[in-house]
């Protein structure tokens, strides 16, 4: 059998360049969502007043926590899914496929409704200054707007 040079057969052969391919593309994906928050405050700090960058950078440890529980629902939703391949389970593939498009569709709506009702509550109970609120307020909102094309 033939196999594609796109492929990566992580059930046979020595591991070690096969994670590596594998994890290239993560690293790739977490560079360029660490860039995000980078490009938002170059952007805010040619263009606005030094509140509006103390806004982005105190939704931080909000935006982490956001990102981690994504990561971990991908993660979980990775060894689901290869465990049906290890297997040759194509059924199970395919279950675990639809069953983790669907949990992204949930999680990704609910968690956006969640937080554009809670993001000033989140941000209290960090406790955010009074002055920073109103942008710090928008700025993780417009996040929790992106959640579901994240998830």
């Amino acid at each position: 059998m033939a196999v594609k040079r796109n492929n990566i057969d992580m059930t046979a052969g020595p591991l070690t360049g096969k994670i590596i391919r594998f994890a290239i593309p993560l690293v790739i994906g977490n560079l360029l969502q660490l860039t995000f928050d980078a490009a938002d405050m170059a952007i805010i700090g040619n263009f606005s007043s030094h509140e509006s960058m103390a806004a982005i950078g105190v939704t931080g440890c909000i935006t982490a926590l956001l990102l981690t529980f994504i990561g971990g629902i991908s993660g979980g939703a990775n060894v689901v899914t290869a465990q049906s391949v290890g297997a040759g389970n194509s059924r199970g593939i395919s279950h675990a496929i639809h069953t983790a498009v669907a949990l992204g569709i949930f999680f990704g709506v609910t968690m956006m409704l969640v937080g554009l009702f809670l993001a000033e509550p989140l941000l209290r109970m960090i406790n955010v200054p009074e002055k920073l609120m109103p942008n710090a307020s928008l700025y993780l909102r417009l996040r929790f707007v992106g959640v579901p094309f994240m998830m």
